[in-house]
């Protein structure tokens, strides 16, 4: 085993134990969101929690496409405290839900909407497996703030990416690698060290 081979054994158990760490950990991550998601499926919120500014602003962006007549104004909706009802039955994956949720909840919905909902409730309560898809694929997205759609329309503002440390160690996995790379490019291979042990033919 040559010097270039033996240099490299290292790195490569390192970038294999690296990806198998992080293989692990996003398994892990999957299964605990799927147990997650499974287990809040038609429980209340365990903590209730009223719309939030970016929610509000979303519904105020459709409003204006809205026909008149067809939304409930404000004053109703504070004297039903709407907000509180919103909160209750909030159990939406996403951020993205929990927007669409208080733009329904605002609307006067028709005989057309309120059927099309039962053929989709009636969909998915006979067949579990794809509302838990469905759900998965939703919850992916997030519901923590700073993850609402409405917020790149209104909030342009950076944000923190999430596992934001792995890329850090990700960029310097190639000058690790830089060393092995010099000694395999520069050391002499053993065919040219039995070159340079034969005798002259002068």
């Amino acid at each position: 085993m040559t010097p270039e081979t033996n240099a490299l054994i290292p790195v490569g158990i390192a970038a294999l134990c690296f990806l198998l760490a992080f293989l692990y950990g996003r398994h892990r991550r999957a299964l605990a969101l799927r147990r997650r998601v499974a287990e809040s499926f038609g429980q209340t919120p365990a903590e209730p929690e009223r719309p939030r500014a970016m929610t509000r602003e979303f519904w105020e962006l459709l409003r204006a496409g809205e026909p008149a007549g067809q939304c409930i104004d404000d004053a109703t909706w504070n004297d039903l405290d709407m907000d509180d009802v919103f909160a209750r039955i909030d159990i939406c994956q996403s951020a993205v839900g929990r927007a669409c949720l208080y733009a329904v909840l605002h609307r006067l919905n028709t005989g057309p909407e309120l059927a099309r909902r039962a053929r989709l409730c009636g969909l998915f309560a006979a067949r579990p497996a794809l509302r838990l898809n469905v759900q998965l694929c939703l919850a992916r997205l997030g519901r923590k703030r700073g993850q609402e759609f409405a917020g790149f329309l209104f909030d342009p503002s950076p944000m923190r990416l999430p596992l934001a440390g792995l890329y850090r160690i990700c960029m310097f996995l190639p000058f690790l690698a830089l060393p092995s790379l010099c000694l395999l490019y520069t050391s002499p291979s053993p065919r040219d060290r039995q070159k340079s042990r034969m005798p002259s033919s002068a």
